[in-house]
């Protein structure tokens, strides 16, 4: 109809046109007809308006990764779209190619084919440097309770997604990262260590290593140690939101370090066992555990949690806000230091970091220490060592001048001349 109107706006001539005054003045018909058009043409739409009220221009979004999808969180007019925008909207991640309904699942923590419903369990990866990666699910699947897969890592990382994975992997001067999703176990049968690291950098994170039995031989031939990790030759290790259980080993029943430089954050360290560092052992380097706990591990003879020996290298330990709770052993329930072993306690008012309801059947219910030729270390700044229930037994702290009961929030120094 506007259109109608249009026309006549265009062809119709006005009363005050000459061709109207050229008729008689008596036509009165042509007259009425040409004020009728003239109202409908002044009182009609603008032409512009009558572009305005046609069909809404379609929304097209944004592909900024050019994968062929649509970023549904960029709607914008299609008629104002500059670049690449699309009609279809189903991409759920814009900022990767990778990413897009119909891709292959893959195990990374991300919904790779947009279907939240797609499983990752059950899958691994390993990611190159370069970006590119590889399903490895089929080869590291292969290993069994029986017999776990024994296998030297690439540079790059590896993924593991949900379930048991019997495996005993060894990164030997490599850049490896180890990355765990849906709760993934990394198994080593009861039949050596779960990780070695021999030089090179490794981070471990969201995995839980157990089941391992240690079998790294340390280069002063004491051992074989490190059930579930064990880490020398100069390498730089951190583990994070990482559990370490039910592994064994003659020396460093969860941990071994040996002139390695180990960093623990919320690390779980629990249920291990040994004849010596029933959680771990330490001999040479240096360890920092922070936000962490060591609990329920056993020493059939010193360190039920930790310990530290000092007679053959350096050796330090760095407990930050970390909770040593429930260990036991013969010497040093929660710690033992030997020798040139240094260890540090930080805790505060506000946390538990310290020592609690460890036990020793001789000596030394939280820490042990003991020295021949050189001197042992205790530097603890608001180190709680527990009261009442919480309280470790027979005392808290043993040195060659004697034993020691302490309390909570304790600052001090204990050495082979006893704590001050």
């Amino acid at each position: 109809m506007i259109q109608i109107l249009l026309s006549l706006a265009c062809t119709t001539p006005r009363a005050t046109d000459s061709s109207v005054d050229s008729k008689p003045s008596g036509d009165s018909a042509v007259h009425e007809s040409a004020d009728s058009a003239d109202s409908a043409v002044d009182t009609g739409p603008a032409p512009s308006d009558s572009a305005d009220s046609g069909p809404a221009c379609p929304d097209a979004y944004a592909d900024l990764d050019g994968d062929g999808f649509g970023d549904p969180a960029s709607p914008r007019p299609a008629c104002d779209a500059p670049g690449v925008w699309l009609a279809d909207h189903s991409d759920c991640d814009d900022t990767d190619a990778a990413v897009h309904p119909g891709a292959v699942e893959t195990c990374d923590g991300r919904d790779n084919d947009c279907d939240p419903t797609t499983p990752e369990e059950g899958l691994a990866t390993w990611s190159a440097d370069d970006g590119s990666f590889s399903d490895v699910t089929s080869v590291l699947a292969a290993g069994t309770a029986e017999a776990p897969l024994a296998m030297a890592l690439d540079d790059g990382t590896w993924s593991f997604c949900g379930g048991t994975w019997y495996v005993q992997v060894d990164a030997e001067q490599s850049t490896v990262a180890l990355v765990g999703y849906e709760g993934a176990v990394l198994d080593g049968g009861g039949s050596g260590t779960v990780v070695t690291v021999r030089g090179g950098t490794v981070s471990v994170a969201d995995l839980e290593l157990r089941d391992g039995e240690g079998s790294y031989a340390t280069s002063s031939g004491a051992g074989p140690g490190g059930g579930g990790l064990a880490c020398g030759e100069g390498a730089t290790v951190t583990i994070d939101a990482t559990g370490i259980s039910a592994n064994h080993a003659e020396i460093g029943g969860g941990l071994l370090v040996e002139d390695c430089t180990l960093s623990a954050t919320d690390l779980d360290l629990a249920d291990n066992s040994a004849t010596y560092g029933g959680g771990m052992y330490g001999f040479g380097g240096a360890t920092t555990f922070t936000t962490s706990t060591v609990a329920s591990n056993v020493a059939e003879i010193s360190g039920g949690g930790l310990g530290l020996e000092g007679t053959y290298a350096t050796v330090t330990l760095d407990l930050v806000d970390t909770a040593v709770t429930d260990n036991s052993a013969t010497y040093g329930g929660g710690l033992v230091l030997y020798e040139a072993a240094v260890a540090t306690c930080e805790g505060s008012a506000t946390t538990d970091g310290g020592f609690r309801r460890n036990t020793a059947t001789s000596d030394g219910g939280a820490v042990y220490l003991t020295g021949g030729d050189f001197d042992p270390t205790l530097a603890a700044t608001s180190c709680d060592f527990g009261s009442f229930g919480d309280d470790n037994s027979p005392a808290d702290v043993y040195t060659n001048a004697g034993a020691y009961r302490l309390a909570d929030d304790v600052t001090l120094t204990c050495s082979n001349a006893g704590c001050r």
